[in-house]
């Protein structure tokens, strides 16, 4: 009986020890680096460096992110402008553009089209554009609240239709700066 007790911790931790393994190898484990070496995350992971900035293999939407912006993984981002708000203007180079939504009366009394777009150029830069495009593309400008020195700007306009809407700039969480628009297709803001 001596022996059978000697033995007892060995084997319960040779036992551990194999489960271990076992349960390790069945989860994929972690390199050296600390990288996943299960076969299936490996396939999940962009292939090349221009497919990862490019927000290849992740859940961000069905359009490649350029350059410059630090979308989060599984954002809903979008081609564009959605129909309700492609009258308004977009500076040029580089944009990103989430998700937007246009309520139905149902949801909004206001029927509220509402989406964020996101630049690589800064805020003022962002309302400096919306300053002269909106004017040039037929928009009137109600309202300024930003000053040329300040980040931040809310521009109230009617559209050429005469819809009442504004753009909100701010410096941006993902990229440089952003904008979030809201057109009230009633005609009440």
């Amino acid at each position: 009986m001596v022996c059978a007790k000697r033995n007892h911790p060995r084997r319960t931790a040779a036992g551990l020890l194999a489960v271990c393994c076992l349960a390790f190898a069945a989860c994929g484990g972690d390199d050296d680096t600390g990288q996943s070496t299960d076969a299936a995350t490996a396939e999940q992971e962009p292939e090349s460096a221009d497919d990862a900035a490019n927000g290849a293999g992740d859940d961000a939407g069905s359009s490649d992110v350029p350059p410059g912006f630090d979308i989060p993984e599984g954002l809903p981002i979008d081609d564009g402008l959605i129909p309700e708000l492609a009258d308004i203007p977009i500076p040029d180079g580089p944009a990103v553009y989430s998700d937007g939504v246009a309520y139905g009366a149902d949801v909004d009394p206001r029927e509220t089209a509402v989406q964020s777009v996101y630049f690589t150029i800064s805020s003022g830069e962002v309302a400096d554009f919306y300053r002269t495009a909106l004017p040039a593309a037929g928009f009137v400008v109600v309202s300024d609240t930003g000053a040329e020195s300040v980040e931040q700007a809310i521009i109230e306009f009617t559209d050429p239709a005469g819809l009442p809407g504004h753009i909100s700039v701010n410096p941006g969480n993902f990229s440089e700066s952003t904008i979030n628009i809201n057109l009230f297709r009633s005609g009440t803001s």
